[in-house]
């Protein structure tokens, strides 16, 4: 399954069952039960400045671009993990078209993650932060 279309698999048939992150607001999908939680983290390069803070806030999102898939990516999934504004509504500009985490860790975008990120991509040239005032429905 594909981040781009997560849900394209279980409409084509292909797939009956699939585990995803939430939220999934999805016409004609059933949600199961809930397997696990995770906090969101923003991911970015280990050369990038805020790679050498010990905190990020979101309200500093707005200050760099986000990177942004574009349909047929779940609106609800763009509105977790590419906001188009911080808490207190900032603009959050939607920037570069990336595709994959070897884009990030180059360089290219930061990122906003689901937690498992950090246990299943630890590659070299990629930090993982949490942000300190992620409000509280924010996560999966």
């Amino acid at each position: 399954m594909n981040f781009t279309d997560p849900f394209g698999p279980l409409r084509d048939g292909s797939v009956e069952v699939a585990s995803a992150w939430l939220p999934v607001r999805e016409p004609g999908l059933t949600v199961g039960p809930l397997i696990d939680t995770e906090p969101l983290l923003l991911m970015v390069a280990t050369d990038h400045p805020l790679a050498q803070r010990d905190t990020v806030r979101m309200e500093g999102l707005a200050d760099w671009a986000l990177p942004y898939s574009g349909p047929p990516t779940p609106e609800c999934w763009l509105q977790t993990l590419v906001p188009t504004h911080t808490p207190s509504g900032r603009p959050i500009r939607r920037g570069p078209k990336v595709t994959t985490f070897q884009e990030v860790a180059a360089g290219h975008a930061v990122s906003l993650v689901h937690g498992d990120a950090a246990r299943y991509y630890r590659w070299p040239g990629l930090r993982f932060l949490r942000p300190d005032d992620l409000p509280r429905d924010s996560g999966p």
